[in-house]
């Protein structure tokens, strides 16, 4: 199958403060063939005027792609799971995935890169990927789905946001709506797909944020609502006395952990942010700085690839592929994550800013988009690349320049905004690996 078409979902009830940003999330993607459907709740708090602008937006093309496929509904439910539901019913795609309001892709290529061409989807079920939760304050957290879908008895392997389920098993297995499944009926239509043996299929790519206080951020209630789930399709012993371990442990034991949790945090802030900061980036032996950022601060470094001197990080989600070079005196803000392809070259005094904050938001609110940077490419130096932008294969940021859209391969940007300003030739060929000393 070729260039399915995937259904975005997104129910909402009063969320005029959420229904905009996880919208734009959406009509911002960049592949063409997207059915969106907003199923809401009847809200009485201007959301509903808000759907509204958006499909008179969408009429007059005003995003990338003319989305005729849009649908929207307003009317009472039992709830989330019913108007999940009831979008299911309304939908015309092979794919499905439930982008809830408050939740968002993670960039505008997501749907792009996992359904182009390439990717061979013919005997799969459900694909999933990682996520970002978003605590109050903003910062976002890496949760990587890379576990063995087996250990789902436990609680879930991924979050039911970054999953694309086949249109069919939704009609199929419609989620329950009786009381008892009020929180937990998303993990019950994920581990009933695993009790039958359907194929899952993982990829290493981060697909949604979401917000930590959901309707099922509940510690103690989840556990239990996970071991009703279970044992309602594998009623085993150990599976029993495994979930009656782990609501003991959620009920008595993290208590008294949370304070030592608290003191662990802070001493992870100062051996993985303020010592490589302010001791680690002066050493002037690369291979004890690159020992240090890839056995404590956990950043994945390739193979001759190198981060010189008084490099200045924030966070530590970031992989940088062989051959590439990231020269003195740059900043890497990671908090939303940094990819760095192969064979790159980064010049000094370069900032990558994942991070940023709504210019409309009363309270300040962070919003954080990952950085992509493709293989070949050449970043002038103190350019500024800012969040959420993919940097393509071979292209070029001129010195000064401030990036603040997706540069296509092979092109050269340049000035404030960058615009294009030439092309590149595409058969490049060089290795930019410079691990001199005392870089």
């Amino acid at each position: 199958m070729k260039n399915p078409r995937i259904t975005v979902i997104t129910v909402v009830y009063n969320g005029t403060k959420k229904i905009e940003e996880t919208m734009l999330s959406v009509l911002n993607q960049t592949y063409s063939n997207v059915e969106y459907v907003v199923l809401d709740g009847n809200s009485n708090d201007g959301t509903v005027e808000i759907i509204k602008s958006f499909s008179e937006r969408i009429k007059n093309q005003e995003f990338s792609l003319s989305f005729k496929n849009f649908k929207w509904l307003s009317e009472s439910d039992q709830g989330v799971y019913d108007a999940m539901n009831k979008a299911v019913k309304l939908s015309e795609g092979d794919w499905i995935i439930f982008m809830n309001a408050g939740d968002g892709f993670i960039d505008d290529n997501v749907l792009e890169d996992i359904f182009k061409e390439s990717i061979n989807i013919e005997d799969l079920d459900v694909i999933y990927g990682n996520d970002w939760v978003e605590q109050a304050n903003g910062i976002r957290t890496l949760h990587l789905a890379n576990q063995p879908i087996t250990n789902s008895w436990k609680s879930s392997v991924f979050r039911h946001g970054a999953m694309f389920t086949k249109v069919e098993l939704l009609r199929q297995f419609p989620f329950k709506l009786s009381e008892e499944y009020a929180i937990c009926a998303d993990y019950d239509f994920i581990y009933h797909l695993i009790s039958l043996n359907k194929v899952f299929q993982y990829i290493n790519r981060d697909i949604l944020y979401y917000e930590a206080e959901g309707i099922s951020s509940n510690q103690l209630q989840a556990v239990k609502n996970n071991k009703m789930v279970v044992l309602s399709y594998t009623p085993q012993k150990a599976y029993q006395l495994w979930h009656n371990l782990n609501i003991l442990k959620s009920v008595f034991l993290l208590p008294i952990i949370k304070p030592i949790i608290k003191v662990l945090v802070i001493i992870s802030q100062i051996v993985r942010q303020y010592i490589p900061n302010e001791f680690i980036s002066r050493i002037p032996v690369h291979a004890l700085r690159v020992c240090y950022y890839r056995s404590v601060c956990k950043i994945k470094i390739g193979k001759k690839a190198s981060i010189h001197l008084r490099t200045f990080i924030v966070g530590r989600d970031i992989q940088i592929g062989d051959n590439s070079v990231i020269n003195r005196n740059c900043l890497l803000d990671s908090r939303s994550g940094i990819r760095i392809g192969k064979n790159v070259s980064i010049s000094p005094d370069v900032h990558l800013i994942t991070g940023s904050h709504r210019v409309d938001s009363e309270t300040f609110k962070y919003i954080g988009k990952p950085i992509t940077i493709e293989d070949y490419a050449w970043i002038g130096s103190r350019a500024t690349i800012l969040q959420g932008v993919r940097i393509g294969k071979g292209a070029v940021v001129a010195a000064g320049a401030v990036v603040s859209k997706n540069v296509e391969p092979y092109s050269i940007v340049g000035g404030v905004p960058a615009i294009k300003i030439g092309d590149r030739k595409q058969n490049l060929e060089y290795n930019p690996a410079w691990r001199p000393w005392f870089c």
